[in-house]
């Protein structure tokens, strides 16, 4: 994923709203974002080793996430 689509995931996170997300979809959006450090992005790679979960793991709860965030209710 590149800089640009994590910030597009970040803005998402602004102006979303997270209690639609899952804890774990939570928990890895804000972590790809470094939300818990005040900014500074984290590679699925790194998520994952954090969390003990896999890459491809990771990349699933993220891609389900953004699902989430960019559906806008009407």
């Amino acid at each position: 994923m590149s800089n640009a689509d994590l910030h597009a995931l970040a803005r998402m996170v602004r102006t979303g709203d997270l209690s639609r997300l899952d804890p774990k979809d939570h928990q890895v959006v804000e972590l790809r974002i470094g939300a818990d450090r005040g900014g500074g992005y984290r590679s699925q790679t790194e998520v994952a080793e954090m969390l003990g979960w896999t890459q491809a793991y990771v990349s699933q709860l993220e891609s389900r996430a953004r699902k989430l965030l960019s559906t806008v209710e009407v």
